[in-house]
């Protein structure tokens, strides 16, 4: 049994792991300077995944009138020999984030929702512990991590569990880890400073205001209607039959991971050859990290976006509220790695080779996830894969040697 620790020894630990993440991310084969065929592409993720680590990667490429280009490399499930496919069913980890958001806009266009009205309008446990020192952060400051809520740290490592029963309801899982967690470290709209527990919160917020778990609200109001049949945040029995084994090294990461914040015996279902391949693992944060899904259905909700928030006739947003989505609002200043980069509604606004992308990634052990968007090409990237490392910036360097590809054609 893993032990809660000391708040010193929890720094001291999130210090540690730290660095040892950044001493221990295997290099991986450089990306072309120039990637025109889809040759070419396939060929640079061939070389990644002949490295084994990430064992298998799912890519999908969509324009607004519909899908591009979709293959899975390498394996879903090493030790039992399962391919991976564009079905391959991947933890989406932090890519939920999106999801999230479209769904605060979509309560947002039903009058249920003002984006510059007080958190604690909605919320009415939003108390952050110095909350008297500052002016109330508002919801729209939340979705564009501008408003200066903390992030929680490496101990969300743990905030995990392994049964789909054991789901807790985000009202009461965010106004907890609020109690715990929460603090104002500027005054909001001052700084772009990434949140968990503010995505956390948006999840609390959907279920007050809409009355439903969020789970619920997600399924029937995105999923559903886009037809993302092999999507959610439990497995099905038809994901099941797609999954993907998450899977990791057998390095000081995951040595310090267990040490500190997971359960050895409980995640792992084996290790071979060095590597550990894990059990269904499910996250509490359902509005930050929760969903869980395979690329080909990413896929859809990127078309839909791309069509300004329209599928096969189906609306799930106006116009006006993907664009809204995509408008910068403050730089980012910390937390996301991608230099360069603004917060939108969501996303993270950059230029690529003169190009607008808003990009959105997801990881943490035993999957790694990447969405792009390129909206002035109507052009939308999804990359999936079942280890914690993937290409060196978490599925970007992919990405863009797919969107560049895209383009070409």
């Amino acid at each position: 049994m893993n032990l809660p620790l000391p708040v010193t020894m929890r720094s001291s630990a999130a210090t540690m792991l730290s660095l040892i993440l950044l001493g221990c991310s295997p290099s991986k084969p450089a990306a072309p300077d120039e990637v025109t065929t889809q040759a070419q592409l396939e060929e640079y993720i061939d070389s990644i995944v002949e490295t084994g680590d990430p064992p298998g990667i799912s890519v999908v490429v969509v324009r607004d009138k519909g899908p591009m280009y979709q293959r899975g490399f390498g394996w879903a499930d090493g030790p039992r020999k399962r391919p991976a496919t564009p079905e391959t069913v991947y933890q989406w980890w932090s890519i939920t984030k999106i999801l999230t958001a479209a769904a605060v806009l979509q309560l947002v266009e039903a009058g249920k929702v003002d984006l510059d009205a007080p958190v604690k309008r909605y919320l009415d446990f939003f108390e952050p512990k110095n909350s008297d020192d500052y002016e109330s952060p508002t919801i729209r400051q939340l979705l564009s991590h501008s408003a200066c809520l903390n992030d929680v740290g490496l101990e969300i490592v743990g905030w995990i569990h392994f049964n789909a029963a054991e789901q807790p309801r985000q009202l009461l899982f965010a106004e907890e880890k609020l109690r715990e967690h929460g603090k104002l470290v500027c005054e909001p709209g001052s700084e772009g400073r990434y949140t968990n527990l503010g995505y956390i919160l948006l999840g609390a917020l959907i279920e007050q205001v809409s009355g439903q778990s969020y789970e619920a609200y997600v399924r029937e109001h995105i999923f559903g209607p886009l037809g993302m049949k092999n999507t959610g945040f439990v497995y099905s029995v038809s994901m099941s039959e797609h999954e993907a084994a998450g899977s990791h090294p057998k390095n000081l990461m995951s040595w310090f991971a267990f040490t500190f914040y997971v359960e050895e015996e409980r995640a792992i279902r084996e290790v071979v050859d060095g590597r550990y391949w894990f059990r269904h693992v499910y996250s509490d944060q359902k509005g930050s990290t929760g969903a869980i899904g395979s690329a080909t259905d990413l896929g859809r909700f990127a078309a839909a976006l791309l069509r300004g928030g329209e599928l096969d006739g189906v609306r799930i947003l106006t116009p006006e509220s993907v664009e809204l989505m995509a408008e910068p609002v403050i730089a980012v200043t910390r937390g996301a790695r991608r230099k360069g980069m603004s917060f939108g509604l969501g996303w993270l606004r950059g230029q690529e080779n003169s190009h607008v992308v808003l990009a959105h990634g997801g990881g943490g052990m035993a999957f790694r996830a990447m969405l792009q968007l390129y909206p002035e090409d109507k052009i939308g990237v999804v990359v999936l894969s079942n280890s914690t490392y993937l290409d060196g910036e978490g599925g970007a360097q992919i990405a863009k040697a797919a969107g560049s590809v895209a383009r070409g054609q």
